[in-house]
């Protein structure tokens, strides 16, 4: 592995650090797993002593969805060869980042059935190879972010787009209740930026201080 790319990430005030790797190599598809499970474990724990936190590791649920140890808050992204950890030092948000490169013609097809609706098609205009890519990955950070609270497993058309992507920012409205703080109508933003040749997104959710959090 290459040495880590370090920097931080703000949302609504809020302060995060994340830590970025080479993990993986186009050999088979299990040593490509191995080696991003031994880059998330070195970057959770980087991270974890940059805070001053324990070094705990992040369990998993039935849907393999991460339980992050008490008093930490974060996520991991995978894009090709390289792995992103964010770390968050708190109980109080629950956040979600992704990483995504721009998309060709195939991804686009597949992200504008799968991942976009009509009318967020028709927002996006021209520029598809970058603006698929980003509202793809917000709709994977926002999952994230609302899976802990949410509870259960939900569709990219919980979240629609509301304008085109503009000053590192994205705004989206919940288009159906997901829980009892995730209501239709709700406007939830996410921040993205160029990052190792992709984009990265993020965004962080308010949460009980008791929710997901393992001992």
């Amino acid at each position: 592995m290459d040495s880590a790319i370090w920097s931080n990430v703000e949302f609504a005030g809020h302060r995060a650090a994340i830590a970025s790797v080479e993990s993986a190599t186009d050999a088979g598809y299990g040593d490509v797993l191995q080696r991003r499970a031994r880059a998330r474990a070195r970057l959770l724990r980087q991270l974890q002593t940059r805070f001053d936190l324990p070094l705990r590791p992040v369990h998993k649920d039935k849907n393999s969805a991460p339980v992050w140890p008490r008093g930490q808050r974060g996520s991991i992204t995978h894009w090709r060869t390289r792995s992103v950890c964010l770390l968050y030092p708190g109980n109080d948000l629950n956040w979600g980042i992704d990483l995504e490169g721009p998309a060709d013609g195939q991804a686009i097809a597949a992200i504008s059935t799968e991942a976009l609706c009509p009318q967020e098609l028709e927002l996006l205009g021209a520029d598809l190879s970058r603006d698929c890519a980003l509202v793809f990955s917000a709709k994977e950070s926002f999952y994230k972010a609302a899976y802990p609270t949410v509870g259960h497993i939900f569709g990219f058309d919980a979240l629609r787009l509301r304008s085109r992507p503009a000053n590192h920012l994205m705004q989206f409205e919940l288009a159906y209740d997901l829980s009892r703080d995730l209501t239709k109508g709700r406007a939830i933003t996410v921040a993205y930026r160029p990052f190792a040749g992709a984009y990265l997104t993020w965004t962080a959710l308010a949460c009980a201080p008791d929710i997901s959090a393992a001992s």
